[in-house]
């Protein structure tokens, strides 16, 4: 992979670049299931919002509902937040010329 920066900095720095690891597929059989989650911080919220409800619509309790509610808004936020590459700036890099996101993201 390469990183390219344009312009060219004047002087040299440090950048952070901030990246969300895709997760560790399990096997379903039960072999896995002492393995500890490996969850993005800030997100495990949504692990437990997802336990919650599932526990509470097997018990047959009608909040769970509300739960299920809460964990599809917390996911669809993931989502959104997490499908395109941008900076703070919101400005995408393309082989060519870094783009504004209102150029290219009509639906917001």
């Amino acid at each position: 992979m390469t990183v390219q920066f344009y312009p060219v900095p004047a002087q040299t720095g440090t950048f952070n670049i901030y990246y969300y690891r895709m997760p560790v597929n399990l096997a379903t059989d039960g072999s896995d299931d002492a393995t500890a989650l490996t969850i993005p911080f800030g997100w495990d919220d949504l692990v437990v919002e997802y336990a919650v409800y599932r526990a509470m619509m097997k018990a047959k309790d009608p909040n769970w509902q509300s739960h299920k509610q809460l964990y599809d808004q917390n996911l669809q936020y993931l989502v959104d937040v997490t499908r395109q590459a941008h900076d703070q700036g919101r400005y995408i890099q393309t082989r060519n010329a870094a783009v504004p996101m209102w150029l290219y993201a009509f639906d917001e």
